[in-house]
């Protein structure tokens, strides 16, 4: 269960025990328990005399420390525990505690019956024990005390709470020899084990003993069910409104733990990104394979910390648990997507080359929860515009729903049925321009219809220089924090480049920056020093020129480490659009529209594009990467950048993007 566990063995070992058995035979069932009366209000307060409680000769031969002057490294370890038990109490108004464990036989009832023995021997404090597991009570073993009427009987009204009371007799007479005097120790055994256990707990009478005993006792114990059996426990934590005191071994803490890791690992293996995944068998491949590399980083973590370990077979019925449980859920997930009552009913308004990647789009992007439809007109029209009017006429008029029109068409003017499409919008239907919807969907700005008007009358591209300051105070941290970090790589890294080949250990080279300045951008040598001696190219994939070394510290990005020293200078910021060299620049915006507005914030060492696109090594895939540089400009904020920071681990781990 714990090291609190553990220490009460090894005491119980330092009394001069051969063994220690933690397994307590359990009561055997006897007839039913009778149903459950209908619940009444509460009676008024029980007054108790404690002096005329049922006595009973007790024999705590199972505990650790049945006398006050037992010595040993257990006993003064749990000691500490109940002086923390005292600390809790000045810190919140600590009465009741609820002792429970995560998991069936982890010696939370030795726990809880050497902690009571152990507050009991303070002569001004009045402690009662409850044995609450009537699933499998073990207490009354422990102290050697019988249970003929206990809290079952109590709960179904069958005894008082006077009746179901006791105390050692030995304390009472005075007869204490070789045991110190537990007298204010009050015990109440479980009963009967009850095959109605739960529903014996959501009994009010529970909370009545409580309210009842609590003028009378300094301290009430209470021996949970193990966590498992979810219903008891949860029924004694709302029923009692008590405060949980023992939380052992952080086991909150190492749950949430463990769920972060999951969490985390399905984040790395694209299980939040379903465009990333080719096939429906893929996404379960790739849960198991989460799992598996859960397993092995548990495993190894619990063999380097064994403290981390929750419990006996914890581990592995949880792993079993959220294997049938993420199956289960993803198969949930594609069922519910897939009902047509929670897709919308899409129109896209279009012939041309844009509406078809919109109607593509949408088929193969299942997650985004659209299904395209056609117009139910098939007759011959002589223009798209009075087939659209038909189309859109036909759905003002049908009682066919649709929830949305995508507006696709690559020439508007004079082409576009307005008037139908204004009687859809005052009907609630949706009206969306295909580049609103595209930006959406792919996180890129299309560059195809985009127009300066789109720009000046969107929403976005507000630079300002309050933001700008922060960016910069944000990139200079990071910065700063990576090159501390980075310093043992450094001089390693330095030695390889040495030795891979010959020439600079530095790479050097000039790059557009800031409003169109040039800067002189740093990184480790990647390339043969030859390598643009007949003028400057793109790398390619399997370029020749790039080195052994090189091509792994391209793809683990760290040739880019110096550039972390561009940042601190001012002439580069951490997350931008990556610098491109003069030459290049010069080329691309003759080609590519817009191509300038990257250049009015500072060039990042990663980026919006460089965590969504691979290496753009044409003017093509050059211009898919301006999509998503101007997606970023657009929608500029510290919180994408810390997305893209918090991506870019990911990209380097999984070396995507690089050449």
């Amino acid at each position: 269960m714990s090291r609190i566990h553990e220490a009460l063995q090894r005491a119980y070992l330092e009394r001069g025990k051969m063994s220690v058995s933690t397994d307590v035979d359990v009561v055997e069932r006897t007839e039913a328990i009778p149903e459950l009366a209908e619940p009444q209000a509460p009676p008024a307060k029980t007054e108790l005399a404690l002096e005329n409680v049922a006595q009973y000769p007790w024999n705590p031969s199972m505990l650790a420390f049945p006398t006050l002057a037992e010595r040993g490294a257990g006993v003064e370890q749990f000691r500490s525990l109940r002086s923390r038990v005292y600390q809790a109490r000045y810190e919140a108004p600590l009465k009741t505690i609820l002792i429970a464990s995560g998991m069936p036989e982890e010696g939370k009832s030795f726990v809880v019956a050497n902690l009571a023995m152990s507050l009991a021997r303070n002569s001004i404090h009045h402690i009662l024990l409850i044995d609450g597991d009537l699933r499998r009570p073990t207490l009354h073993s422990m102290l050697g005390a019988p249970n003929s009427l206990g809290l079952a009987d109590y709960l179904v009204g069958k005894a008082g709470l006077a009746d179901i009371m006791q105390r050692d007799q030995r304390a009472a007479s005075g007869n204490t020899a070789g045991v110190d005097s537990i007298s204010n120790l009050t015990f109440i055994p479980s009963g009967k084990c009850a095959d109605n256990s739960s529903e014996l707990v959501a009994n009010h009478r529970i909370e009545e003993l409580v309210a009842s005993a609590s003028p009378y006792f300094d301290w009430i114990l209470i021996d949970a069910p193990p966590v498992l059996a979810v219903t008891d426990a949860a029924t004694y934590l709302l029923g009692l409104n008590t405060y949980v005191a023992l939380f052992y071994e952080h086991g909150i803490v190492k749950i949430l733990g463990f769920t972060v890791l999951t969490l985390l690992l399905s984040y790395y293996f694209d299980l939040y990104e379903p465009q990333r995944i080719s096939g429906g068998w893929e996404i379960y491949f790739r849960l198991l394979l989460v799992l598996s590399v859960l397993c092995f980083i548990l495993g190894g973590v619990v063999i380097v910390y064994p403290s981390i370990y929750i419990g006996r077979h914890v581990l592995t019925i949880g792993i079993c648990f959220l294997a049938i449980m993420l199956v289960l859920w993803r198969r949930a997930y594609e069922w519910i997507n897939g009902l047509s009552a929670f897709r919308e009913r899409v129109y896209v308004l279009g012939s041309g080359e844009r509406a078809q990647t919109v109607i593509e789009t949408l088929r193969t992007r299942r997650d985004a929860g659209m299904q395209v439809v056609a117009g139910a007109n098939q007759g011959e029209f002589s223009s798209d515009y009075e087939r659209f009017e038909a189309d859109l006429r036909g759905f003002s008029e049908q009682e066919s729903r649709i929830d949305r029109v995508i507006v696709a068409m690559e020439n508007r003017r004079g082409a576009m049925p307005v008037k139908e499409l204004l009687d859809l919008r005052l009907r609630g239907v949706i009206i969306e321009d295909a580049n609103f919807l595209m930006e959406r969907l792919l996180g890129r700005l299309p560059l195809d219809g985009l127009n300066p008007s789109a720009l000046i009358f969107t929403h976005g591209f507000n630079v300002k220089a309050s933001q700008q300051i922060i960016r910069r105070l944000v990139s200079i941290v990071v910065s700063f924090i990576g090159l501390v970090l980075c310093l043992p790589l450094i001089p390693i890294l330095i030695l390889a480049v040495r030795f891979s080949s010959p020439g600079p250990i530095l790479f050097r080279q000039t790059r557009v920056g800031l409003r169109g300045r040039p800067f002189t951008v740093l990184k480790f040598r990647t390339m043969r020093q030859d390598a643009e001696a007949k003028g400057a190219v793109w790398a390619t994939k399997n370029d020749p020129r790039v080195t052994s070394l090189g091509r792994f510290m391209r793809k683990t990005r760290l040739d880019e480490i110096p550039q972390l020293w561009n940042v601190l200078r001012g002439e580069m910021g951490f997350v931008g659009p990556r610098p491109e060299r003069p030459e290049f620049v010069q080329w691309l915006s003759s080609e590519i529209p817009f191509y300038e507005l990257r250049h009015i914030i500072r060039p990042g060492i990663t980026g919006w594009a460089q965590v969504r696109y691979r290496y753009g090594a044409t003017l093509e895939e050059t211009k898919q990467k301006l999509e998503y540089d101007l997606y970023y400009v657009k929608h500029l904020s510290i919180g994408l950048d810390l997305l893209i920071m918090f991506e870019t681990i990911k990209t380097i781990i999984l070396r995507r993007g690089a050449q």
